[in-house]
């Protein structure tokens, strides 16, 4: 699994919140069926030449939205309940937990489906986002089918805004837009994620510049054994590689292309002032195709103590290996 945790005195505790399906429990997003015509949804686009209407027949079943730009160019959305946040407590979701949400979509004309994407909030306040997640299309689109998209919701979440995405060049027609309230609990770890092997040969260890050394103590983790990256310089970089280096098919930790998961990292300073971060590469068939790039979290108090990191990670539909 190649994913790099650019750390300084950092122990990794990662795991990967799945999605395993339970019985049901749909809660419908404000107007998440359309039946009220636009009802709460705020129309937001960028470029190229959008038309946004509401059928009242014709949905799965009755009203439904569409979103046409068959022109191509540009990028256009809906945000929910006129831009202002969901609560999670009145959707009955919690932070920390991962859920699906999913939504039916139908092409009227052109090749791509549309997507879907969860913005998080605490407070007013930004809590990362799920990204731009789109899924292969089922058949050939003209009927509808209904799209399912695991979403891990990060720690300290109190709200949410749901953004339905259009399909690049087409006309795209969306009905159903729910959340399943049932936590989806089915978990994975990384290979020596707590370093108990205490040699740190599960992981390839690289740097550039600067001055690193990397040590694995057996004991002082969170708990057990820690690794640690120390540099003694101002400069450089330095990466941990999970498997040593090895690339992981998705399959064989039990993850999914085309769904959103919380990475989870333990981490603390032991001097310094500079909190570690964290990085997932995708693969196809053995060949990089994106990364999420480096994700640097906020401190949580001065850094001092052992905490946990969430890292929100949407795995791109065309992946097979990270």
């Amino acid at each position: 699994m190649h994913f790099s945790s650019h750390l300084y005195y950092s122990k990794i505790s990662v795991f990967l919140c799945l999605s395993g399906l339970a019985d049901a429990a749909p809660v419908s997003i404000i107007d998440g069926t359309f039946d009220n015509g636009g009802g709460a949804w705020t129309e937001v686009n960028g470029d190229g030449s959008f038309v946004y209407s509401y059928p009242t027949t014709g949905g799965n079943p009755g009203g439904n939205g569409v979103i046409d730009n068959t022109g191509g160019g540009g990028w256009g959305i809906w945000v929910s309940n006129f831009e202002a946040n969901l609560l999670l407590a009145d959707l009955g979701l919690e932070a920390s937990k991962t859920y699906t949400f999913s939504q039916d979509m139908k092409l009227l004309s052109g090749s791509s489906i549309g997507g879907f994407k969860v913005d998080f909030f605490i407070e007013a306040n930004p809590n990362g986002s799920t990204g731009d997640m789109y899924l292969p299309l089922i058949g050939d689109g003209s009927t509808w089918e209904t799209y399912d998209f695991p979403v891990a919701i990060p720690s300290g979440t109190t709200g949410i805004k749901v953004v339905p995405l259009w399909g690049p060049d087409s006309s795209v027609a969306y009905d159903n837009i729910l959340v399943d309230d049932t936590e989806q609990t089915t978990s994975s770890t990384i290979p020596d994620a707590d370093f108990e092997a205490a040699d740190g040969t599960a992981w390839e260890q690289t740097s550039g510049a600067g001055d690193f050394a990397f040590t694995f103590p057996a004991t002082g983790g969170n708990p057990g054994g820690h690794g640690r990256i120390n540099n003694t310089s101002t400069s450089g970089w330095a990466v941990l590689v999970t498997d040593n280096g090895r690339i992981l098919n998705l399959d064989s930790i039990g993850l999914t292309a085309g769904s959103a998961y919380l990475f989870k990292q333990d981490m603390k300073i032991f001097s310094g002032s500079n909190l570690g971060g964290f990085k997932v590469d995708f693969f196809n068939g053995g060949t990089l195709s994106s990364s999420t790039g480096d994700i640097k979290p906020q401190v949580i108090g001065d850094g001092s103590s052992w905490e946990t990191y969430d890292f929100e990670v949407y795995i791109p539909g065309d992946i097979n290996q990270l």
